[in-house]
């Protein structure tokens, strides 16, 4: 057996733990673990239904050679580098089309004005969406594992060598899973601010919606690109194992960054209404 299939399965062994977390910290709710099931084959069906026949179609259209991708000519690269942000940050947001799922998020937008409230039903608002956004990256980051361990073995590349010499793979798989769910929750920060903008009938809502969808996948899509650029650097020769190393790191640093802003974000909109203990001539009593 390829060892690259173990490495996976250490992959996935992490990923249900990452899992359990996901469910503990929701307040023990099952539904939050939904999301993870539906977005598992999504990076196979990406890969091979959109992306393979994008990047061979651009092939044929100029004229470029299958190749290596150290073989490619650099403008090349720079035409295929928006492909698998661009697709993969959109297929990211098909759960939203399971109504179970879809309920994580909608409810949160009542939350964000204060309605949310305690115990299990506090994980509405934009807490709940970064539940949301990291179940489905690792749902999508899982599946991103397997289809690369599909492809090495497949291609009997690292034949013969224990689960250890792959130890490379399971770390930044490891990370990528968490930047996944990141991006992810830009892309749905951006959705939550136009369901609210829908809800509270501001004027100009239509464009203020769009707008908000829009600049949050565009988020999602930037900061997928960076961090793809350590990768690609390494594939061409460009960059050594370190200092893609270094690139993978301070991009998932910059990300934590971003998800604990959201993270806040959600925090604020989801404290409790306040509690009138006694209303009288006097100064109230509330907490």
């Amino acid at each position: 057996m390829h060892g690259i299939w173990w490495a996976a399965l250490v992959v996935s062994l992490f990923g249900a733990v990452g899992a359990a977390v996901l469910w503990w910290s929701a307040g023990r709710r099952w539904i939050v673990l939904l999301p993870v099931l539906v977005a598992l084959p999504l990076s196979p069906l990406v890969n091979f239904f959109v992306k393979r026949p994008l990047y061979l179609g651009l092939q044929s259209l100029t004229g470029v050679p299958l190749a290596s991708i150290s073989a490619l000519p650099w403008w090349f690269l720079l035409l295929v580098h928006p492909i698998p942000p661009l697709t993969e940050e959109a297929v990211k947001l098909l759960p939203l089309a399971v109504p179970g799922i879809r309920a994580l998020l909608v409810p949160g937008m009542r939350g964000g004005r204060g309605e949310a409230g305690g115990g299990r039903a506090a994980t509405a608002g934009r807490s709940g969406l970064v539940h949301l956004a990291l179940a489905i990256g690792l749902g999508f980051g899982l599946g991103e594992a397997w289809w690369i361990a599909w492809g090495v073995a497949r291609a009997g590349l690292h034949a013969g060598l224990p689960v250890y010499y792959f130890g490379g793979f399971i770390n930044e798989r490891l990370v990528v899973m968490f930047c996944h769910g990141a991006m992810t929750a830009v892309a749905l920060r951006g959705i939550a601010r136009a369901l609210r903008y829908a809800e509270a009938g501001l004027h100009g809502r239509r464009v203020g919606a769009v707008a908000a969808v829009l600049g949050g996948y565009a988020g999602a899509v930037l900061l997928h690109a960076l961090l793809n650029v350590g990768a690609v650097l390494y594939q061409i020769g460009k960059l050594g194992p370190m200092g893609a190393n270094l690139t993978l790191v301070a991009s998932a640093l910059l990300l934590v960054l971003v998800l604990e802003r959201i993270y806040r974000e959600g925090l604020r909109g989801e404290r409790p209404r306040e509690q009138v203990l006694w209303q009288g001539p006097g100064p109230r009593t509330e907490f």
